[in-house]
């Protein structure tokens, strides 16, 4: 049998052929660039985590004319990292918090270029702090709701900075010189927090209250607690990490994952305990409630959901299950 000469590949085939596979490459590498564009790494991720944990190490809370209960939280509010502060005062009655509540909002900012005494030295890091009026409940001179927010720097020879909700008084803004321990501060962010983190952390912040619990006999003792919110590593994914308000650094770490439905709003939240990362040897309550107005002694919505949380440092925590927050009982059909 004569054997038939072998066809050239038309040069038209080969183009195309070669054209589609550049293109399905570099629809690819598009893809895979904007899937990871909205990640941080593991690094950045400590690194937030322990910006806030330093604020509220020097941060107290005082109420000097009420008993009730105190808590604080601290979180980001802009792409490149400025500080969120909540200082909230309220009352529990058995595991949820009641409405009523007094809420002190500030922000922490790195303070810009300012005129040094001595120009032939180089200035150290600052914060400036200033009251957010429209997210705080102003408060008379005298009253039991007075509220008072104080950041003691490292050098504790320093004047601290000062905010408070008595209205007319001075207490509007303040600074505060850091010292080259607390260089970190105001180091450079990231800067990849999206418009979405932010609603979402700022919504949070207004949702959740905790407690530092401890067993005592047969009865729960709990105590204030300091909260720090921000971003895990993918989008739609949080941190939270409760510590006792005023104690040492030991935390009790929480993840956070954001569901939304077709139109943005938050569906639900799955809470998981990071029981490798928490060494807080007593127990924490978390309670979800909504939004209440302002001043509002008695409303319709309460508390959605509340859970007493075993330390978990402890093996008892081994094997605890996520939980789902059903956000939309919480907001209703607000979106957020």
């Amino acid at each position: 049998m004569s054997r038939q000469p072998a066809r050239k590949a038309s040069p038209t085939l080969t183009v195309a052929l070669f054209v589609g596979i550049v293109s399905s490459a570099a629809f690819l590498l598009i893809a895979s660039v904007l899937a990871r564009q909205g990640e941080l790494t593991a690094a950045e991720v400590a690194a937030d985590g322990a910006r806030l944990a330093a604020l509220a190490s020097a941060t107290r809370l005082t109420a000097p004319a009420s008993g009730d209960a105190l808590e604080l939280t601290y979180t980001f509010g802009s792409r490149c990292g400025a500080y969120q502060g909540l200082a909230v005062l309220h009352r529990w009655q058995g595991e949820a918090p009641l409405p009523g509540e007094v809420h002190l909002a500030f922000v922490v900012l790195a303070s810009p270029e300012r005129l040094p005494r001595n120009p032939a030295r180089r200035p150290l890091p600052a914060l400036w702090l200033e009251r957010d009026p429209l997210a705080s409940d102003l408060v008379a001179r005298g009253t039991a709701q007075r509220l008072f927010v104080e950041l003691q720097p490292p050098d504790e020879a320093a004047e601290p900075a000062l905010l408070g909700n008595v209205a007319g008084r001075p207490e509007l803004a303040a600074a505060v010189s850091l010292g080259r321990a607390w260089g970190e501060l105001v180091a450079p962010h990231h800067c990849k927090l999206r418009p979405e983190d932010l609603r979402t952390l700022a919504t949070l912040s207004r949702l959740l209250r905790a407690e530092v619990c401890t067993a005592d006999g047969a009865a729960t003792r709990c105590t204030g607690a300091s909260l720090s919110l921000y971003r895990d590593r993918l989008p739609r994914t949080y941190r939270l990490d409760v510590r006792s308000l005023g104690g040492d650094a030991a935390r009790a770490a929480f993840g956070l994952e954001l569901s939304r439905d077709a139109e943005g709003r938050g569906r639900s939240l799955r809470l998981r305990p990071l029981v490798a990362l928490s060494d807080l040897p007593q127990g924490v309550r978390l309670a979800w409630k909504p939004p209440w107005p302002a001043g509002a002694a008695a409303v319709s919505g309460g508390v959605v959901h509340s859970r007493l949380y075993p330390p978990l440092a402890s093996p008892a925590a081994k094997g605890l299950p996520s939980e789902e927050i059903d956000l939309e009982s919480l907001l209703a059909a607000s979106a957020w």
